[in-house]
């Protein structure tokens, strides 16, 4: 059915085009150039590598938290359930970001949500018993917006359109993230314990949140400017088509 939505649906067009009309191209090495030299690029592949390590990290060790925290009482099943409850929680996270981010500025709003998940996940490396379980199911309501507005946001300051397809290509593979700082997580967790353990994320989040504060300077239009701008953009693609 997506398949068939894609075949009927009239996409704006995405690239450039010279003035007789061609899809203007830029080679790898002119756009990797170009991106080498883009710091604001990279520190958004930074800041997407980072928060993707913080999010595979709580919901990676979130059922043994509660395996640990629950004692002998705790069965994997009983722990599992918290991960189904952090998914329902992600799931309002994001329909509630969805709503904020029409209202206020991207960067003022994950900003807020980053650094409210820092703050949620100190309480997870050290409050008492389930307690902490808790807190580290709620940390789930900041992430929802966390990837792609990372990636919108990165994405932005590619400003020569040839460039955009490999910088995406780039951004994507900032999901390695999610592979490389578990691991740090894992052996902090082996170092001292998993509860503290969640000091890891904490850090990564407040991080995030830091970028996004950064980023809130650069910010020129409020979201009903930026409506008007792509209905104006929008009403010119469909002179051109």
């Amino acid at each position: 059915m997506l398949i068939i939505l894609f075949a009927l649906t009239k996409f704006p067009k995405c690239r450039p085009a010279t003035k007789e009309g061609a899809v203007a191209k830029a080679t790898l090495g002119e756009t990797m150039n170009y991106l080498f030299h883009n710091g604001r690029f990279w520190k958004g592949i930074g800041t997407q590598f980072i928060y993707i390590g913080a999010q595979t990290g709580i919901w990676s060790f979130t059922i043994r938290l509660a395996l640990n925290q629950g004692g002998s009482s705790m069965t994997d099943r009983d722990a599992a359930n918290f991960m189904i409850i952090s998914y329902i929680v992600f799931f309002v996270g994001r329909l509630l970001a969805s709503y904020l981010l029409s209202k206020f500025r991207e960067t003022r709003v994950l900003a807020v949500f980053m650094i409210v998940g820092a703050i949620v996940l100190l309480g997870t490396a050290f409050l008492p018993g389930m307690t902490a379980v808790w807190f580290a199911v709620a940390v789930s309501l900041f992430l929802g917006p966390g990837w792609p507005t990372i990636y919108s946001r990165t994405l932005k300051t590619v400003e020569d359109r040839r460039h955009t397809e490999t910088a995406g290509a780039i951004i994507v593979m900032a999901l390695v993230g999610g592979a490389v700082l578990p691991t740090f997580q894992g052996a902090l967790s082996d170092a001292t314990t998993m509860q503290f353990s969640f000091i890891l994320p904490a850090i990564e989040l407040a991080i995030v949140g830091l970028y996004f504060l950064s980023e809130f300077k650069r910010d020129k239009y409020t979201p009903a400017q930026l409506k008007d701008m792509a209905a104006e953009e929008e009403a010119d693609w469909e002179k051109e088509a």
